[in-house]
């Protein structure tokens, strides 16, 4: 999943940040790793916590959910504190790159392994394998997956996504 998240940190950075001349040249590699890095960190930090509201924030690509602000002010923060860019600068990367790399996460079209990047993919990379069912579910109703309301996703739920 590292590798998955770093090409689309490099797929949306080359606009945000090796064409921004705001971001001196020497930073820009260093500037799009502390991206992928700080959004994996925030998402295994919360796999391993259960919070399910978060990462379904964080890969629903929700800009003004609690976790994905989190992220933006960290990314900004640690690009300010580490390589001298200006607050407003990082601010402004933070704003868009964080977004629009979370919202691909799940949405890798022309991926030619689309399942590499599946939610229990996710999960399983995020927390080293020990992502239980119950998280999943959890996660998969965060995600608008719960079509019948009940708090989880199972069979049900398919059987209604397959019979709309």
């Amino acid at each position: 999943m590292l590798q998955e998240l770093m090409n689309a940190v490099r797929q949306f950075g080359h606009s945000q940040v090796v064409e921004n001349p705001a971001i001196p040249d020497q930073h820009n590699e260093e500037v799009m790793q502390e991206a992928g890095s700080t959004i994996f960190s925030s998402l295994q930090n919360y796999a391993n916590s259960g919070n399910t509201d978060a990462i379904g924030g964080l890969l629903n690509g929700q800009d003004n959910h609690p976790a994905t602000v989190q992220v933006k002010n960290s990314f900004a923060d640690n690009i300010v504190r580490k390589f001298g860019i200006n607050s407003g600068v990082a601010q402004g990367l933070s704003a868009s790159l964080i977004p629009m790399v979370l919202r691909s996460l799940l949405k890798r079209p022309g991926n030619p392994n689309p399942s590499s990047l599946s939610l229990p993919n996710i999960l399983s990379s995020l927390t080293g394998g020990n992502a239980g069912g119950g998280m999943l579910s959890g996660l998969g109703a965060k995600l608008g997956l719960d079509r019948d309301g009940d708090g989880d996703v199972d069979m049900a739920d398919l059987s209604r996504l397959v019979h709309r």
